[in-house]
């Protein structure tokens, strides 16, 4: 078959405008807090590492491919569907890069796309009706998800370290290009991207079927897995500031200086407790101290950003922090906190501990804990 690239334009115009809502996205989502110069040069980066780009360079691969076989071949087909899926996994580490971003939010974002695409391939006989169910189908997309996309960009959940979910990801996205309609139809060089027969009818059918499923399987994962981070934050987190609570620190303590230890990097304890918070909260009032101690955890927060960090009790901070200058940037939150003393006197107590050595890892049965650490006040 004649493949042109006249043709290819021709029938993927619908690619083309998804670009830009891919653009458009990107640029409301992650770049529009940034000049303008900067932020059309990532609007133009985007539209490089969008779907239509990947799917473009997928045709003149197998455009290549075709000249060395026969093209209504089982072999073809397979081609088409690997050169697919070859072409986004390139395009997926830029994106990624561009966004700065997680895998979950790169591959999940991308993936909308993807599927948006092949959906209205299979349920359009014209270009004009591609073209509109392409930007539709999109949009519907994006808005069902909307607070999916939104929490995953916004909040740091468990969830971004999974590698099993990102898989899934992965797995459904090429399970996707590899529908038996869509890359033949699209990149066969046929005028319409319609079915011939009755069988290609049904293929399409469970095609659709299968896609749509996919998504609802997505959507009912993510909202499983959100619930389980309300639960995980209700039950292991402090409530008012947002540190981890003592029982997980109890728990996780040593698989964090573990962790620093694999690393070749310095782990080191700290224990943190505001002297006078009593006093302050006398004069003040309780929300003028919550106030404080969310100040104090946000600078921990700030400061230490892969620490384990933790609210024992009342004014009391615990923690496991890792790497250098540990001491100069307390004396930086200790500064900070001594601005907001007010009329009243408030010391920071702050106790290091470096850890030298890493003891062997301790049982569920052991006595011996991050407890027996002795801290100097």
């Amino acid at each position: 078959m004649n493949l042109q690239i006249v043709s290819y334009e021709l029938r993927n115009y619908s690619l083309l405008v998804q670009a830009f809502i891919f653009v458009w996205m990107n640029d409301r989502m992650f770049f529009r807090e940034l000049p303008a110069g900067k932020r059309l040069q990532k609007g133009i980066l985007s539209f490089l590492v969008s779907f239509h780009t990947s799917f473009y360079l997928a045709y003149r691969l197998f455009y290549v491919f075709s000249s060395f076989t026969q093209q209504e071949s089982i072999t073809s087909f397979f081609a088409v569907t690997a050169i697919c899926i070859v072409t986004v996994v390139v395009m997926l580490p830029l994106y990624k890069k561009l966004i700065n971003q997680d895998w979950t939010l790169t591959l999940f974002l991308y993936l909308i796309y993807v599927m948006a695409h092949y959906l209205a391939t299979l349920v359009s006989i014209t270009i004009l009706g591609k073209l509109a169910h392409t930007q539709l189908i999109t949009l519907a997309v994006l808005f069902w998800f909307h607070k999916e996309i939104r929490k995953l960009s916004t909040i740091q959940y468990h969830m971004h370290a999974s590698r099993r979910f990102n898989c899934m990801l992965m797995l459904s996205m090429s399970f996707v290009i590899a529908q038996a309609q869509a890359p033949r139809l699209v990149l066969s060089g046929a005028p319409h991207a319609e079915a011939q027969s009755d069988f290609e009818w049904v293929l399409a059918g469970l095609s659709l079927a299968f896609t749509f499923s996919i998504l609802l399987i997505m959507k009912l994962f993510l909202n499983a897995v959100f619930r389980y981070e309300e639960y995980f934050d209700m039950h292991e987190k402090d409530p008012l500031t947002g540190l981890y609570n003592r029982s997980y620190y109890q728990e996780h303590a040593w698989d964090k200086i573990d962790e620093a230890f694999s690393a070749g990097k310095k782990a080191t304890i700290f224990s943190m407790n505001i002297h006078g918070f009593h006093d302050y909260n006398s004069m003040y009032g309780f929300e003028a101290g919550d106030m404080l101690l969310q100040h104090l955890s946000d600078s921990l927060r700030n400061e230490f950003p892969d620490g384990l960090l933790s609210r024992d009790m009342a004014d009391h901070f615990i923690g496991v922090v890792i790497g250098d200058d540990i001491q100069a940037r307390i004396k930086g939150i200790h500064e900070s906190m001594h601005l907001l003393q007010k009329q009243t006197t408030l010391q920071l107590l702050t106790g290091l501990y470096e850890v030298q050595d890493l003891p062997q890892k301790k049982d569920s049965g052991s006595s011996r804990s991050i407890w027996t650490m002795q801290m100097p006040q």
